[in-house]
């Protein structure tokens, strides 16, 4: 079947369509009932397309959250007013409500913002980021909701070196004899020097953190043995995109292959 291309606005009505139907379903039935499956499958576009507008469901979350927020304090101090309710009894509907979808329409409690790895060294991309993230500020500047977020160019640092290869070790070399010392503290966190650093030693960052990897790819890890079995790691990391729960392996076996570490153990894969 051909390829079809979709002009500008075609996307942005796909786009618009798919956080429409998110948040129908999502109100209805709950973040934890609805599936990136039910959403696409709605919109009639197919699995991979989706991934083109919204990498993870959280994601399709996070552009909800713009739409939904004034609605949620709004039925959060509609609770808190009722005579009839406790505190408590109020919290846990308030919960309930978000978690699993009641006829208020409230589709979102909470947001982790997501600071996609592979989204960050773009510079438009990284440029509409930190707008997103400023807007994410202004919007829950209320004394009901605390905004937590974790500093981007930490986590831009935090992704190149997870995923580095032995040639990083010259650019890390460097960047310490240049003063990248006591990073964890923000004062002396100097971003521009570290990749200054990359550069210097001709590594692309964006190598490492921001490119798409192939599922047949050697990651530098491959060589260490931890139990884990990597066909085990590639199905959480297509669960971790529909934002679906791994059982907890006292109640039902995952199928990871940890089991064979233990004495006697037997893999259940």
């Amino acid at each position: 079947m051909p390829k079809v291309a979709y002009s500008e606005a075609e996307r942005e009505r796909i786009r618009n369509e798919l956080v429409s139907v998110a948040l129908e379903l999502m109100a209805r039935q709950g973040i934890q009932h609805t599936t990136v499956e039910q959403i696409y499958r709605a919109v009639g576009i197919s699995r991979s397309f989706f991934y083109t507008f919204f990498p993870t469901k959280e994601d399709i979350i996070v552009e909800s959250l713009y739409l939904q927020q004034p609605r949620i304090l709004e039925y959060a101090r509609s609770l808190m007013a009722d005579p009839e309710l406790s505190w408590r009894e109020a919290v846990r509907r308030f919960l309930h409500s978000c978690c699993y979808g009641e006829q208020h329409g409230i589709a979102v409690l909470t947001v982790e913002e997501q600071q996609l790895i592979f989204r960050r060294l773009s510079p438009e991309s990284y440029a509409a980021f930190r707008e997103k993230q400023a807007h994410l500020k202004v919007v829950m500047k209320t004394k009901n909701v605390t905004y937590n977020w974790h500093d981007a160019e930490t986590s831009v640092l935090e992704g190149v070196i997870a995923r580095g290869d032995r040639r990083q070790g010259k650019a890390i070399l460097l960047a310490w004899q240049r003063g990248c010392k006591m990073d964890g503290w923000d004062q002396c966190f100097d971003f521009d020097k570290w990749m200054q650093a990359f550069r210097d030693c001709g590594l692309d960052p964006a190598f490492y953190a921001s490119r798409q990897r192939p599922m047949d790819e050697i990651f530098p890890w491959d060589h260490i043995g931890c139990g884990t079995r990597k066909e085990h790691l590639k199905r959480e990391w297509e669960r971790s995109r529909e934002a679906a729960i791994t059982p907890d392996c006292m109640h039902q076996c995952a199928g990871c292959g940890a089991s064979a570490l233990l004495k006697g153990g037997k893999c259940h894969v």
